[in-house]
């Protein structure tokens, strides 16, 4: 019978190995001397030295197993925070291995047994059971419009759809265009009044591929030498900024000690406060662009901003949104299949997050702080996105989330949205499902009745806001026909 061995490092093995959950990450590889006798390295290496040298029997394996296991039952009781949820099993080093523990407290009956975790000891929400989190198939055109007949919206809601479609041409797109062609001149004229040169890429215009760097020039107070340096344009742009705030906060006039006046204010505030919000206007437009201002909301951790204001662009063109392309995003990369590429995000996905994201910021009022945007109401029905918060969740709220949620509370009014490039919409209220629409029309009606809902349920108020409010003009989409 061959002798058996420890896990040993060597040249061509990336790590020393054991059978644990396949999240743990192996070590990178190290070499041995040549000649030397590989060893073991673990945390329990010091009081384990005699099992560093190569094991005959199965008797010694399966002992050697066995105190593994029992440091690792100790180990695990030690731990702070447990790893999340495992869902598999696979090969990692030995010094993951504590990480990744057994708290059963059993120990191994055969030989290379996988290190499990008992569900009780861990601290994070365990995986969704099978079918939770995924969205009912469609309704069929039958079901839906005698829906609509139940809420007595039919046949209103034709009109609305066209009404919504030229809301989101002329409330939603157009101005959200023109934030992105005009941002980087707004930063650029903003720190020119503080007299430094800066030289930065509209939105979109990605500076590694146009060889554009970002340059940035101090003022010129003084014939001395002070060179200009280039930099990369987010690097430099967050330096800039954060030295504004220190230096905005060290200039703001405190209260004299006994008076009740103010001493006089520095004529440079309020011209480093307009650059400030230049700043994070443009630094904000840029992560909705790259996907990246609401993680969940598309199905893609992160998109080509360049892409974004392309479509963007065609999707403004009209009053109608006439570009839209309700099966996929406007790009045929297969002409002869005609298929979509699944790296990017259709526009059923792309136009519901900017939709959102109108919400947190109305008007593209992107510097402002949404919270203070809302006033002192901003607590009344809040607005969730992407996913619910995993504790105080209030008694009523509506929220647009990517999948369905494993609880439906009493006084929600759900949004959830599906990956596939021909999404479900799906809308809950009531602690149950109300519609599944998927096709066509689905994205402008499932808006059309969030809207709706918000309005009779809600008292059309979404954070505090009201939706018929100039900021966001929502209500004027639902009215009558006669009323236009």
């Amino acid at each position: 019978m061959s002798p058996f061995a420890t896990p040993s490092r060597s040249q061509g093995s990336p790590s020393s190995l054991y059978l644990v959950p396949a999240s743990t990450s192996s070590l990178s590889s190290r070499q041995t001397s040549p000649g030397q006798e590989p060893l073991v390295k673990t945390p329990w290496s010091t009081k384990r030295s005699s099992y560093a040298k190569e094991i005959t029997t199965e008797e010694q394996l399966e002992q050697f197993l066995a105190e593994v296991d029992e440091k690792i039952t100790e180990s695990a009781g030690k731990l702070a925070t447990p790893p999340p949820t495992i869902s598999g099993f696979g090969i990692a080093s030995p010094n993951t291995v504590a990480s990744s523990a057994n708290t059963s407290g059993t120990t191994r009956s055969t030989p290379l047994r996988p290190v499990r975790m008992s569900p009780g000891s861990q601290k994070f929400t365990t995986p969704p059971k099978k079918g939770e989190g995924e969205l009912p198939p469609p309704m069929s055109m039958e079901e839906y419009v005698e829906a609509f007949g139940h809420l007595g919206i039919y046949p209103q809601i034709e009109h609305w759809r066209d009404r919504l479609r030229q809301w989101f041409s002329s409330v939603l797109l157009n101005p959200l265009l023109n934030k992105i062609e005009t941002s980087h001149i707004q930063v650029m004229k903003a720190a020119a009044k503080l007299n430094i040169s800066v030289t930065i890429n509209q939105v979109g215009n990605d500076p590694s591929t146009n060889g554009n760097p970002a340059v940035l020039s101090p003022p010129d107070r003084s014939k001395e030498w002070q060179p200009s340096f280039t930099l990369e344009e987010e690097g430099l742009l967050h330096q800039l900024r954060a030295t504004l705030v220190q230096t905005l906060e060290a200039s703001t006039p405190k209260p004299i000690a006994n008076q009740l006046q103010f001493p006089q204010q520095n004529p440079f505030i309020p011209v480093m406060q307009e650059c400030i919000d230049a700043i994070t206007e443009h630094q904000k437009l840029h992560a909705l662009m790259k996907g990246e201002w609401m993680k969940g909301l598309l199905p893609q951790n992160s998109v080509r901003a360049d892409y974004t204001v392309r479509r963007i662009r065609e999707l403004a063109d009209g009053t109608c949104l006439k570009n839209y392309e309700y099966q996929g995003n406007g790009d045929v990369y297969d002409k002869k299949n005609k298929k979509w590429t699944h790296e990017l995000p259709t526009d059923s996905h792309l136009l519901l997050y900017l939709f959102c994201a109108f919400l947190e910021h109305p008007k593209w009022m992107l510097h402002v702080d949404p919270t203070s945007y809302a006033g002192a109401q901003s607590s009344k029905n809040p607005l969730f996105f992407g996913t619910l918060p995993r504790d105080r969740i209030p008694e009523k709220y509506i929220a647009i989330l990517s999948g369905v949620p494993s609880t439906l509370h009493p006084g929600a009014c759900i949004l959830a949205i599906g990956k596939q490039s021909l999404p479900i919409f799906a809308l809950y209220w009531d602690k149950k499902l109300q519609f599944s629409l998927q096709g066509r029309t689905a994205l402008w009606d499932s808006i059309l009745l969030l809207c709706h809902r918000i309005k009779d349920g809600y008292g059309g108020i979404v954070r505090g806001m009201h939706i018929g409010s100039s900021a966001l003009n929502l209500l004027s989409v639902l009215q009558p026909e006669n009323e236009d």
